[in-house]
Order: structure tokens, then sequence, then C-alpha cells
């Protein structure tokens, strides 16, 4: 198998894996952001953000909403049944999670030269093995109009985590 990118259309499509990617994890660090709040309040949550890019490689800080070593599955349940008493509205699709483990630990290729309009990429995902087999667990073509959908929905989940801190922080002074 020869595995080829090249052409501009490669560079276009590696920018939309990264607004999808951005969008993923804003998601997740507004989420942090959103149970950081409604936990401590708005007022220890800004102190502790204000002072979070001045962390150092190997310093010690104290594990919080922020800094835990929480999955983002989890965070997203916790994060829905916590905002479902603010406004129901502002729940998000747990299949998020499907989407962010296929970008982190799936295989996106093309057989041919990258020309999204006529060779797509794939993104596969495959579960663990078990008797020396495993299954695709994920299957994406990432089409144009793929991309174009998964830009829109992350942006759109993005968009309730953020409006969900700013009703937090209004409600938790």
């Amino acid at each position: 198998m020869r595995i080829i990118i090249c052409t501009n259309e490669a560079e276009n499509v590696d920018m939309k894996i990264g607004r999808v990617y951005l969008h993923l994890n804003s998601i997740e660090l507004y989420i942090r952001l959103f149970l950081l709040i409604t936990r401590v309040g708005n007022k220890k949550a800004t102190e502790f953000n204000r002072n979070l890019d001045k962390l150092k490689q190997g310093q010690i800080v104290e594990v919080n909403e922020i800094t835990n070593y929480k999955q983002l599955s989890s965070l997203i349940k916790e994060y829905n049944q916590t905002v479902k008493g603010l406004n129901k509205a502002l729940v998000i699709k747990e299949d998020l999670i499907d989407l962010r483990h296929a970008l982190a630990h799936g295989r996106a290729f093309t057989i041919e030269p990258l020309t999204p309009s006529k060779n797509p990429m794939t993104l596969l995902k495959f579960t663990d093995s078990k008797d020396n087999k495993t299954t695709v667990e994920t299957s994406y073509i990432m089409t144009k109009q793929w991309f174009d959908e998964q830009i829109e929905r992350t942006k759109t989940e993005k968009l309730k985590v953020v409006e969900a801190c700013r009703l937090a922080s209004i409600n938790n002074p």
C-alpha cells in the first residue's frame, strides 16, 4: 500500500482536521471551567485560571476540575448532569467522544493523491484485539461535506458550553 498526501487540497484537509480538533479541545476546557465555576464560584475559578499560563513543567499543583485526569467521556456526563439544572438546552451530545477518539487513536489515510472532492481520506479506528483479531469500531469517509458537518457540529456544542460557563459565572459569583 502506498500512502500519498500531496497537493494544496491536503493542506486544506489539515486545516479542517485542526478546526475540528480545536473545537473538541475547547469543549473539554470549557466543560472543566464550567465544573470549576459550579464547584468553587466564579471568583475563585477566575483567580486559578489567571495563573494557569504561568505553570511550569514539573510544578506540583492542587487537583481541581481543570487539573484532574478525568477523561472527556466522564466530563461530558458530569457536565450534562450539572447543566440540566441550569438550562436543558445546553446539554451536549455524548457521541462527540466517538469523533474525538477516532481523531486521537484512529488511522487517517488515502491510497491515492489526496483530493477531497475525488479521493477523500478515510479515518478508521479499531477496537482492542482479542485472539489476534480486531473490529473496525469507526469508519469515516472524510469528504468536504463530512468536514463541514463535523466543524459545524463541534462548534455548536462548544457554544453551548461557553453559554453554560457564562450562566454559571452569573449564578455562582
